[in-house]
């Protein structure tokens, strides 16, 4: 397992070649490749989350939406304009969305340091444990 100084090492390369690396496809390959050599690969949820944030650093700011359908433009644009009012210093935002009927209704917005869950399923599950 790597130590946290070593996936912030390498969540900061990752970020670069990012910004470098027009495929997407390519640098994932490389990753994996990566990861699988270095005997990483369990390592991968905090790899990414440390991406996320070495992203976040430069200005860009990646958001994962879970909806249960496919999101019109005017509610991603809100959207946008929600994480430009909470990262005021961002100079680029991604969208990155994820169609999921289980969570019924409602949107969860995450960010590397943040999220919002207004999603029927994570209402339900609050009630659930209240009783």
């Amino acid at each position: 397992m790597a130590t946290a100084t070593q996936r912030t090492e390498l969540a900061r390369v990752i970020a670069t070649m990012m910004q470098k690396q027009a495929s997407s496809k390519q640098l994932a390959r490389q990753i994996a490749a990566y990861l699988v050599q270095e005997h990483q690969t369990k390592d991968l949820d905090l790899i990414l989350r440390d991406v996320l944030t070495a992203r976040a650093r430069d200005g860009v700011i990646e958001a994962n939406l879970t909806t249960a359908f496919p999101l019109s433009a005017g509610v991603k644009a809100e959207v946008k304009q929600l994480l430009k009012n909470e990262y005021p210093a961002a100079k680029q935002f991604v969208l990155d969305e994820t169609v999921e009927p289980q969570v019924l209704s409602g949107i969860k917005v995450q960010t590397a340091d943040k999220q919002l869950d207004q999603t029927a399923q994570a209402k339900l599950d609050k009630l659930t444990r209240k009783f």
